[in-house]
């Protein structure tokens, strides 16, 4: 189930959402671009939740491939 919160014109995502829509089978993953700085992480108050702004995360799904050298 997909939901989105709007908070200040962004749109803000779990973490559980984050896994999935990266590909990625653990929190620790997710956490580690959240230490490199990749991603910021929001605490509404009345939420007992940390949020990711969407397109954020979309922006780490869509990475530029690397092109074959010859």
């Amino acid at each position: 189930m997909k939901t989105t919160i709007q908070f200040n014109g962004e749109e803000l995502i779990s973490k559980s959402e984050a896994i999935r829509m990266l590909g990625f089978s653990q929190l620790n993953s997710v956490n580690y671009y959240i230490r490199r700085g990749k991603l910021d992480e929001y605490k509404i108050i009345g939420l007992n939740k940390k949020l990711l702004s969407q397109r954020q995360v979309l922006a780490l799904r869509t990475r530029p491939k690397i092109a074959d050298a010859e």
